[in-house]
């Protein structure tokens, strides 16, 4: 399988054998965003190569899951808690960036 990016570029992705008829590939790196994606086909000692039309894979971002706890609930007046959330990435993916804690109404705080 090959990888177009634009016309003047080829980056081969992953290669498949053909059993038969078929030839398959499993692609799991691929960044968010749409790709050309080509299948070529190198040819045998009874067939010749050949390459498929393209097909245009479009990749979205992973899914995200948020829980949050408290270390005290319910509290009192003037307590210490402690609010944690964690944050699943799909697939098992490592989830980056911040998370805003907040009442509804306003942030309570930021976690970077």
């Amino acid at each position: 399988m090959e990888r177009r990016s634009g016309h003047e570029r080829h980056n081969t992705i992953g290669i498949g054998s053909v059993d038969g008829r078929l030839g398959q590939f499993d692609h799991h790196g691929a960044a968010t965003g749409a790709y050309s994606v080509t299948a070529v086909y190198g040819g045998d000692l009874n067939f010749s190569g050949s390459t498929s039309t393209a097909v245009s894979q479009t990749v979205g971002k992973a899914s995200s899951s948020t829980t949050l706890t408290s270390s005290l609930n319910p509290s009192t007046l003037g307590a210490s808690v402690t609010l944690t959330a964690t944050v699943s990435g799909q697939f098992g993916g490592v989830a980056t960036g911040s998370v805003t804690f907040s009442n509804g109404v306003r942030a309570w705080g930021l976690c970077l």
